[in-house]
């Protein structure tokens, strides 16, 4: 990929779901991402943690000129290798990326097109309105609503009745009563089927069934998807009868970690909230000693490992894999499984209730052979936990802490944000303490809790509804979920 380039990128309408494949291969690449309003924010998840973030959405409160947006595609592109401009739906329909691209072109930045999911057609999708239909509508017109130079667009809605189409109508809020007084005027029936939905695509999403005669006086903000025709009378819904729609869930986990539970939850039609309230990193102290108990392998004869954390601490030593051979290995959790199949490592044993009853497993099945249990843990396991293993292992766990745990204790703007979420899924006491009990005094949702121990944690800190999921699988997370908003 060459210097200097610029990718004209369609976010779509909202769900992060409908972002392209190649959308979402340039995000995780870009430099720098100047994005819209109107591009969901969550979206930006995928861009590099050092990217470069420019909000340019127009908003009432900062109208910026197309020309102040140019100067700041132009200054990235002096200044970065690769710079995504991200477009709320698709970049061409009345997304000024033609004049952006103009504006490239005759200032001989290279620029790339990636198309995206317009709203013009997703968001009616959503809302469970087909824009064409047989025997009602085999024909579509998408117009704006925007006044152009202060003067309405010179449609002629004489023609525009007379064709008998499906008529979609972006950016025309604040214009819908002109608009249906001059379809009317034009001969459209006053009883015409409306649908206009907000949000279309996200967790917000909100659908107004009235009559043309009627849109006019109905309640309605931007931004907004205006349907006109038989087809918006239809309603094959999907999306707003989806399990959590309309909620928005608290993940305390960095996105990275988070991205595929995340996903899932969008899926089901809510907006997952990443908050990294734990970050943690190698303990440098602890590798000299974690090194010299690799080599040594002959002393002992399993390890246990209860996070993707402690397999990468602990590969960070191995030098042979070899010096593995014949060790058995137990994982906690299909991730920590995972981490260890990168290193083409099977697991001779995988628990998904944690490290107790993990052991209490291992030991039924191998019993003396278990040996000494190697158990790379993290600062912040509790002394208690440590002995509750060395039981069960004979008193022949060598507990060593391979990765520092540091808390994260959150902003103002990310305690308001989860603060307003319905559920806050935690998967260690750690988490849980990030946000301290102040928190929790004022929390009205749920927090769902991996274990007891986080459910006792969010207990101690004062949380008034807590769920616990039955296991840390995203799936176990996933069906306490559903079963509290669905009982």
């Amino acid at each position: 990929m060459g210097r200097n380039l610029v990718v004209l990128v369609g976010a779509g309408p909202g769900d992060p779901g409908l972002l392209t494949l190649r959308g979402y291969e340039l995000l995780k690449e870009a430099d720098c991402v100047v994005y819209d309003y109107l591009a969901d924010e969550s979206i930006l998840r995928f861009c590099r943690r050092d990217a470069e973030l420019i909000d340019v959405g127009k908003r009432p409160d900062r109208p910026l000129l197309q020309d102040e947006i140019n100067e700041v595609l132009v200054g990235c592109a002096s200044r970065h290798g690769l710079t995504v401009r991200l477009k709320g739906g698709d970049p061409f329909l009345f997304g000024r990326g033609g004049e952006e691209a103009d504006l490239l072109r005759s200032s001989g930045i290279s620029f790339d097109v990636v198309p995206g999911v317009s709203s013009a057609l997703a968001v009616p999708a959503y809302a469970g309105v087909p824009v064409t239909y047989r025997g009602l509508s085999n024909k579509v017109v998408v117009l704006t609503g925007h006044k152009i130079g202060g003067v309405h667009a010179d449609i002629n809605f004489e023609a525009l009745v007379s064709i008998e189409a499906t008529i979609v109508i972006l950016m025309g809020v604040a214009n819908r009563g002109y608009i249906s007084d001059k379809l009317i005027d034009a001969g459209m029936s006053p009883e015409t089927p409306v649908a206009a939905i907000r949000w279309g695509t996200r967790p917000e999403q909100e659908t107004l069934r009235t009559k043309l005669g009627q849109l006019g006086r109905s309640e309605l903000s931007s931004p907004a998807t205006i349907v006109i025709g038989d087809v918006a009378a239809l309603n094959v819904d999907f999306f707003e009868s989806k399990a959590l729609y309309g909620r928005r869930v608290g993940i305390l986990r960095e996105a990275s970690d988070a991205a595929k539970l995340a996903n899932s939850i969008s899926s089901l039609g809510a907006r997952p909230i990443c908050f990294e309230a734990i970050s943690s990193d190698v303990d440098p102290n602890s590798q000299v000693a974690l090194s010299e108990l690799v080599k040594a392998s002959g002393d002992y004869g399993s390890i246990l490992f209860t996070s993707r954390r402690s397999v990468d601490a602990l590969m960070r030593c191995v030098k042979d894999i070899r010096s593995l051979s014949g060790v058995k290995i137990f994982a906690v959790g299909r991730e920590t499984e995972r981490e260890l199949a990168k290193y083409k490592i099977v697991a001779d044993l995988v628990g998904s209730t944690g490290a107790v009853n993990l052991m209490h497993d291992a030991s039924k099945r191998y019993g003396d052979l278990l040996g000494v249990v190697l158990y790379p843990c993290s600062s912040k396991v509790s002394s208690e936990r440590i002995e509750e293993l060395n039981a069960i292992a004979k008193g022949k766990l060598r507990a060593v802490v391979s990765y520092q745990v540091i808390q994260n204790s959150p902003s103002k703007e990310w305690e308001d944000l989860l603060a307003s979420t319905d559920a806050l899924l935690a998967f260690s006491p750690s988490q849980v303490d990030a946000l301290g009990a102040k928190f929790f005094d004022g929390y009205d949702g749920v927090a769902i809790a991996v274990g007891a121990t986080t459910k006792s944690a969010l207990v101690q800190l004062g949380a008034r509804k807590v769920a616990v999921a039955e296991s840390p699988t995203d799936e176990a997370l996933l069906d306490a979920l559903i079963e509290e908003f669905t009982q």
